[in-house]
């Protein structure tokens, strides 16, 4: 029987380097009044000894919330992040990412914010980058970097989806798109790998469940950016390695945007409509981009949604079948939910 309190999930893949500052501002959180907290370190195959680096800092902080250190050996962060949830023993799940430091009041606001606003699936909060560096202005609108608004205001989300970095997840809504038959498709970070898309997986699936998907601004974080990935080139990587996710991320859109399509045909008419949008978005950006430094921020920015947008015109069509039997599966998800409702 799930307890609750919260859950902090930390899933870490050689992480010992980063995870100082993350710890001493987990220690540091307050424990909203009759509630339990524990922190599940979710080891996926590391090699720098994370679980023994974790066990003896954690010795360091005298607090009230335990540590349970997992070994995951299935590489891939969506993996690590089922683990977390097998393993919760509270019913909200926080994902902290291991250069996160959350706010010593992220447990209140977010019990405030279940407490206020019934049906909440997930909550996401507002990454605030920090790095040892100067910060490039592309930063906040890149949008692939886990920091910035994720809505204007406090609210449901529109797009129904929220970076997993510091999302606080109800445990229960979990279970219920697993007993439902959910079966992540999209590994999300594997080892060294820049593939992305499963935290916004889970939240669509959970929005198909009819939970709400929530912003909310109170919720911050400092997200520690390296230097290393304010460049171009990682910048450009990441970009490539994560466009694939949508040809899985397409089809939840599709099923919870209730877009009519039940054959090869109105597949074929919403591709060719996407397909000239994204080819629309590439000749923009990529006008504005001659004769700008791509070393500049603003060149750098318009350089990127470029190569995005190409990439996903790409995608659309390399991808077809890919994108269109996910649809059926996700069809066969919906009637799965429709039919655990009833019971």
């Amino acid at each position: 029987m799930i307890k609750e309190g919260f859950s902090i999930v930390i899933c870490c893949y050689n992480s010992a380097k980063r995870l100082t500052v993350t710890l001493q501002h987990i220690a540091m959180l307050q424990i909203p009044e009759g509630m339990s907290c524990e922190l599940l370190i979710i080891d996926n195959s590391s090699t720098d000894n994370t679980a023994g680096f974790v066990k003896e800092e954690w010795k360091k902080y005298p607090c009230d919330i335990s540590l349970k250190v997992v070994n995951e050996p299935v590489l891939g962060l969506s993996y690590a992040r089922k683990r977390g949830f097998e393993e919760a023993a509270y019913d909200y799940v926080i994902w902290c990412d291991d250069d996160n430091s959350l706010n010593e009041d992220y447990l209140k606001v977010a019990k405030q914010v279940f407490d206020n606003h019934k049906n909440i699936g997930v909550i996401g909060g507002l990454g605030k980058p920090y790095a040892d560096a100067e910060m490039p202005t592309w930063v906040e609108t890149a949008k692939m970097l886990a920091v910035g608004k994720q809505e204007e205001h406090s609210g449901p989300v529109k797009g129904k989806r929220v970076y997993g970095a510091g999302a606080v997840i109800f445990k229960p809504a979990y279970e219920k798109i697993v007993a439902a038959g959910f079966k992540q498709l999209l590994s999300d970070r594997k080892g060294n790998s820049l593939s992305s898309g499963g935290d916004y997986e889970l939240c669509y699936a959970i929005a198909m469940a009819g939970y709400v998907i929530w912003y909310e601004e109170r919720l911050t974080f400092i997200h520690h950016i390296p230097p290393s990935r304010l460049t171009y080139e990682y910048y450009s990587k990441l970009v490539k390695e994560s466009v694939p996710c949508f040809a899985t991320l397409d089809a939840y859109t599709i099923m919870l945007n209730g877009t009519n399509i039940n054959s090869r045909f109105e597949f074929c008419l919403y591709t060719a409509k996407h397909f000239f949008h994204f080819n629309k978005e590439l000749i923009k950006y990529s006008f504005r981009a001659i004769g700008t430094d791509k070393r500049d921020s603003y060149g750098f920015f318009l350089r990127s949604r470029s190569r995005f947008f190409f990439l996903r015109s790409k995608g659309l069509i390399t991808d077809f079948t890919h994108i269109y039997l996910n649809i059926r599966k996700l069809r066969e998800f919906k009637a799965h939910l429709k039919a655990l409702s009833i019971h």
